[in-house]
C-alpha cells in the first residue's frame, strides 16, 4: 500500500520461545529484551534513517506507531488473511486482488521459495481452491 502495510506474525509458544532463546530464563525477560514493539520501533527507526540519508531529507516517515490486533479466534484468522490480500481493493488502489503488484496473495499460490508460511495457510484453506475461493467475496461480506 502507498501509505500503509499490514502483516500477520505468529508468535511462537513458550517451549519453542525458550529453546530459540535459552540465556533467557523466564519469558518476562525475553519479552523485556526482545518484545515485538521493540523490534518494529528497531525497524521502523532503522528504515527511515537509511531512507532519509538516502534522499537527503530528515524526520519522522510515519504518522503514527503501529497497530496490533491479536488473532483469538478461527474465524479472525481467515478474515484477517483476506483482509490483508483484499486491502488495495478495498482503498480502491486496484481493482481485483491479482492486479496489486506485491501481494503475497500471489505468493501463497506460487511454488517459488519463499518465507511466508505457505503450507500452514494454504492446509487451513483447505489446500489452493479454497484459499482462492475465500478471497473471491468481497470484504463488506465477511
Amino acid at each position: 500500500m502507498p501509505n500503509h502495510f499490514h502483516l500477520l506474525i505468529k508468535i511462537k509458544d513458550e517451549t519453542a520461545l525458550a529453546q530459540a532463546f535459552p540465556k533467557f530464563k523466564t519469558l518476562e525477560k525475553l519479552a523485556l529484551a526482545n518484545g515485538t514493539s521493540k523490534q518494529f520501533a528497531n525497524l521502523f527507526s532503522n528504515y527511515t534513517q537509511s531512507y532519509n540519508k538516502k534522499y537527503k531529507r530528515m524526520g519522522s516517515l510515519f504518522l503514527k506507531n503501529f497497530k496490533r490486533s491479536v488473532v483469538t479466534t478461527d474465524s479472525y484468522f481467515s478474515k484477517i488473511i483476506h483482509y490483508i490480500h483484499a486491502n488495495p481493493v478495498l482503498h480502491g488502489f486496484v481493482k481485483t486482488i491479482h492486479d496489486w503488484h506485491w501481494p503475497s496473495y500471489k505468493t501463497f499460490l506460487s511454488t517459488d521459495p519463499t518465507k511466508i508460511n505457505r503450507d500452514e495457510v494454504l492446509n487451513w484453506f483447505v489446500g489452493k481452491e479454497g484459499f482462492i475461493q475465500f478471497h473471491q467475496h468481497p470484504l463488506s461480506k465477511r
